[in-house]
């Protein structure tokens, strides 16, 4: 991980809107054996702090006197005197990129004549032998800015608006198209960089600082940031769930402004409004209702009008603060259909199996078979296989199997009186070479290996991803055999305590769980003490193993046990990662599936339905969790015919030895 421009302490303990502590980015930062972390800072303080010991604190010497005179200049030179000026002032202005932008961008752009000692003069820079390095940039830039207000009115008038922005880059959604047109002039005067991609901006933090101390100079930076927070109204006020995830950090620095007028507190609540839909659509509640309940700010004196925002507007946010209330009592899982309509899907379109198998081998003849894009086309077909496997039914049994998944009544009979099934056992697999996803994954293997060698970590994964698919296969023989070279590869290069190496000895242990195999016990208990000591208790990898412990629990009859512990589990994968994150519906299945075998039928049958529904939406309907969650729900229903609605274990325990194994594989052969 890479922390860049780490310059207040601030940015470590970071509050929320409301001023509670959320999470900070301590948070975020890894803290195992196995993570490096890098972090750029200018403060040795801080830079001390985040390290912890001192020996881990390297300071970067300031650019070479070459390196400083070639930015100044903008080219290398063999005239000394030219050298020697760029040197002198390139150290009065402290040597950092985005000051010396500055004097090359006034001789490029204002006076190509004028040499670097009259520039010096002309600044009146002081004598000293401590400069004030942020002084004299602040001087350099003000002369800077001044033509550029004078030439490009417009254009100064949007670096005071993305200025006040305390943000590290903007995106190009927060501009009007007439004003991005204005930052390649702002670019050319050294005032902003423009990303390679030309999607976002970013202000360098020494224009910011000057800028910033002009505008509250000049008494203007109230009214700079009450535009920001109209432009942002103006962008966001007619949408609903439109708000870019790349805009967020935008919108959430020009929350931090205190307007004092009503169009500016206006714009404010709507804004507010807006990241708290956004909050609620992507799970985390906590942080809705904290922006919901900043929305509905009083308007004082008005009891027309008790709120900044308009009537609609404030009639959206109580009813959403009440459903939150309701929701976040409940069990946090999202994808409900809504008034009898189902929610539109959000899953990834997914590719042609047939039109991928066709690029591959056209790969394999024009390439050849070791070729680095002719192993990745088998790795994605090989990958669409395994998690849609109903895309290689045939059109009739498909549509059987998805009316099967949202409909759910009982399968139709076929021609020989059986039922079709959602995903076919080893006997009734009829797959051709191209269809069965071990035949793709053994052909990525052997490539693999004559590429990379037998025992790198690149064979180690196709050996876990081959092991996947002989399980899926009901193939356990041979998903042992390629488990176990998976993990001795990576024991022998990363470690057995390594994240790598724990995750493929959890999926081992799933696998021996299915067979009955005594085994499984210790290894769980092996891989999640040690990922809790190198990923920490609520790292996404460990609760998947706390899930695999909790399903132990129900072997073992403990059924309120293990319930409260995938309740606990549920809610930190929903905050964490996402209510529509894959983790977190897997857990929610499990939990469902509980809750049936509890006699607790409304909740397991809500649960369900609520899981398949974002399932549908997010994975797709012919992905095999959302398959897999169709035919538990039906199995479910099943059996409350049979038994009068009463509780029964039937349907968990058959569903368990699956559900251990194909809880880890699903997630993890990606």
């Amino acid at each position: 991980m890479v922390v860049d421009g780490l310059d207040d302490d601030a940015s470590l303990d970071w509050i929320d809107a409301e001023g509670r502590d959320e999470r900070t980015l301590w948070d975020f930062i890894p803290k195992g054996r196995h993570s490096t972390v890098l972090v750029t800072t200018r403060h040795g303080r801080l830079a001390r702090r985040f390290a912890g010991k001192s020996q881990f604190v390297i300071e970067v010497n300031p650019l070479r006197s070459k390196d400083a005179a070639f930015m100044i200049l903008g080219r290398h030179t063999t005239d000394k005197e030219k050298y020697e000026q760029a040197k002198e002032l390139a150290k009065k202005l402290g040597g950092t990129a985005g000051a010396l932008a500055l004097p090359h961008a006034y001789r490029t752009k204002v006076d190509g004549k004028i040499n670097l000692k009259e520039y010096e003069d002309m600044l009146k820079l002081p004598d000293s032998q401590k400069p004030d390095y942020t002084g004299n940039a602040v001087l350099a830039w003000r002369r800077l800015f001044r033509v550029l207000e004078k030439r490009h009115r417009e254009a100064a008038t949007l670096l005071c608006s993305v200025g006040v922005l305390d943000v590290q880059s903007i995106p190009k959604d927060f501009f009007q198209k007439a004003d991005w047109k204005l930052t390649r002039t702002l670019e050319a005067y050294g005032m902003i960089e423009r990303s390679a991609d030309d999607r976002f901006i970013r202000v360098t933090g020494i224009v910011r600082l000057c800028l910033q101390r002009y505008l509250e100079e000049g008494k203007e930076k109230e009214l700079v940031e009450e535009k920001v927070l109209y432009q942002l109204y103006e962008v966001l006020k007619d949408g609903e769930h439109e708000l870019d995830e790349a805009l967020l950090p935008s919108i959430l620095a020009a929350l931090k402004f205190e307007p004092k007028s009503s169009d500016g507190k206006k714009s404010a609540a709507t804004l507010h409004l807006k990241v708290a839909q956004y909050y609620q659509h992507i799970g985390r509640l906590e942080a809705a209702k904290a922006h919901l309940e900043k929305s509905l700010m009083p308007r004082p004196n008005d009891p027309k009008r008790p709120h900044y925002l308009s009537s609609k507007d404030a009639e959206t946010a109580k009813r959403a603060l009440d459903k939150l209330g309701l929701d976040m009592k409940a069990l946090p899982v999202g994808g409900l259909v809504k008034d009898g309509k189902k929610p539109a899907s959000r899953a990834f379109s997914l590719p042609n199996p047939q039109e991928l198998y066709t690029e591959l081998q056209s790969l394999e003849k024009t390439s050849g078979r070791q070729h680095t894009s002719t192993i990745q086309k088998l790795a994605e077909l090989a990958t669409l296989r395994l998690a849609h496997p109903t895309m290689r039914q045939t059109n009739k049994n498909k549509s059987n199997a998805l009316a099967d998944a949202r409909g759910l009544p009982a399968p139709k009979p076929s021609s020989n009186g059986s039922s079709s099934s959602a995903e076919p056992t080893p006997q009734q697999n009829e797959d051709t070479p191209e269809d069965d996803p071990a035949v793709l994954f053994e052909r990525l293997l052997e490539s693999t290996v004559e590429t990379h060698g037998p025992k790198t970590m690149h064979t180690a994964n196709a050996h876990y991803s081959l092991a996947i698919a002989h399980e899926r296969q009901e193939n356990f023989s041979k998903s042992e055999h390629h488990f176990l070279q998976a993990i001795a590869i990576a024991r022998d290069k990363l470690g057995p305590e390594s994240p790598e190496c724990l995750r493929m000895l959890r999926a081992l242990a799933c696998l021996y769980a299915r067979q009955g195999n005594q085994q499984a016990e210790q290894m769980f208990a092996f891989a999640l003490k040690n990922q809790v000591k190198v990923l920490g208790a609520t790292h996404p990898e460990t609760l998947i193993t706390r899930q695999n412990v909790a399903l132990f629990l129900e072997e073992a009859d403990e059924w309120e046990a293990a319930g409260q512990e995938l309740e606990r589990i549920l809610a930190l994968q929903a905050y964490w990662l996402g209510r529509d994150a894959q983790e977190t519906l897997h857990t929610a299945q499990s939990l469902a599936l509980n809750y049936a075998a509890r006699g607790r039928r409304k909740e397991a049958e809500e649960l369900f339905r609520a899981t398949l529904a974002t399932q549908e939406q997010v994975l797709g309907e012919t992905h095999v969790d959302t398959m897999a969650t169709a035919e538990r729900l039906r199995e479910f229903l099943g059996s409350a015919q049979g038994n009068g609605g009463k509780g029964n274990k039937s349907v968990k325990k058959e569903a368990k030895g699956g559900k251990k194994g194909e809880n880890d594989g699903k997630k993890e052969k990606k």
